[in-house]
């Protein structure tokens, strides 16, 4: 009967042991999946908000006043960023709604060509600054694709502020 009863006590010590493991892993996985999503959308701020403020300075030099192409062009930079850090936010806070399964993507019909021009005009003013040139060819046949508009561009712009941070200098 002693037997019984510490077997008894050691199966239910091993069973809350267990439990308690499983817990711990999940736990550490949970930070591991908070960690690399506050990454995520630090690193997918900081692209609008460094093409944001070069071009405001650029808009705070005196003689840009003269050149009302250019003024337009840069305050148009700005306002594009601006809209992309209102879908960033958008987007993290559909994240919220993963764990619940409720996440919905836009899909729509998108202009590949026409998306690659639009971003890659927003980065003239990093490129720029980085002392280097981007070129693009835009030669397909198929560039209509049907996509969440908003991830695509992140792949984009992720691409494109990969190539300007790794760049050789």
């Amino acid at each position: 009967k002693l037997l019984a009863f510490f077997s008894f006590v050691l199966l239910v010590v091993l069973g809350f042991f267990s439990y308690t493991t499983i817990v711990i892993m999940r736990e550490k996985q949970l930070s591991k999946v908070k960690t690399d999503f506050v990454n995520n959308m630090t690193h997918e701020f900081k692209t609008p908000i460094a093409t944001i403020g070069l071009a405001s300075n650029v808009l705070m030099k005196e003689d840009i006043y003269k050149m009302p192409d250019k003024l337009y062009h840069y305050a148009t930079i700005i306002n594009a960023e601006n809209e992309r850090l209102k879908k960033q936010v958008e987007s993290v806070l559909q994240s919220s709604q993963i764990e619940s399964k409720k996440i919905k993507l836009n899909i729509s019909t998108i202009d590949m060509h026409q998306l690659i021009s639009e971003i890659t005009k927003n980065f003239e003013p990093r490129i720029r600054e980085h002392v280097g040139n981007l070129t693009t060819k835009k030669e397909a046949t198929d560039f209509m694709i049907k996509g969440d508009i908003v991830h695509i561009k992140n792949i984009l712009f992720n691409l494109l502020d990969n190539g300007i941070k790794y760049a050789n200098k």
